[in-house]
């Protein structure tokens, strides 16, 4: 037996992860509009991928997804900030007050991280709600946290605060499953650690 081989079986049970599909969503309720949001986003103890959003918006439109690590609070209007995640053309309105579903790009957020998301239209149409105090918690589940944060005018103007992002966050989470307890780190650990010995003497 390789040690390659020896070692594979370890590894699977070490590394392997469980993914779950899932979401988290503000309230549909908006009494208010712009181009876009602004807002912060905190992971909670599982990396996520993002899969989708859903978002409120009047009629069809054009959409972009910016993206940051740490908070969106003093780059509200510096566009060299941000990453552009994604954009669409086109995008179908389920009508106000409903959620649009936008299958975006996937992409990853690590867990434990803050990060500021810029949800916006190019044009106008983004229904969303006054809000209370920036910071405020939107939305939160075991994953994920969603906070109030800022309206936007296209693409990095005039900031309006606080206000409620209304939308839907559709997500993958990886969880990492503990090593049997039929295969102890340790036994393991000392087996890899003799036969790493036996091929040193070979």
């Amino acid at each position: 037996m390789t040690l390659r081989a020896f070692l594979a079986p370890i590894a699977l049970c070490l590394s392997f992860g469980a993914a779950s599909a899932s979401s988290l969503s503000t309230a549909y309720n908006s009494n208010n509009g712009q181009d876009g949001n602004m807002f912060d986003v905190l992971i909670g103890a599982s990396d996520l991928t993002i899969t989708s959003l859903a978002v409120n918006i009047d009629a069809q439109a054009d959409m972009r997804l910016y993206l940051k690590t740490g908070s969106y609070v003093g780059s509200d209007t510096t566009a060299s900030d941000w990453t552009l995640v994604d954009s669409i053309s086109g995008l179908a309105s389920a009508g106000v007050d409903n959620a649009s579903l936008w299958d975006v790009a996937d992409f990853n957020l690590e867990a434990g991280t803050r990060y500021g998301f810029y949800v916006t239209t190019i044009d106008g149409g983004m229904n969303y709600t006054n809000g209370t105090s920036v910071g405020d918690v939107a939305a939160s589940n075991t994953d994920l946290t969603i906070f109030e944060g800022a309206g936007k005018a296209y693409a990095f103007g005039n900031t309006f605060e606080p206000r409620v992002w209304n939308g839907t966050i559709n997500y993958t989470a990886t969880s990492q499953i503990p090593v049997p307890a039929a295969l102890p780190l340790s036994m393991a650990g000392l087996g890899a650690l003799a036969l790493m010995r036996r091929f040193r003497r070979a």
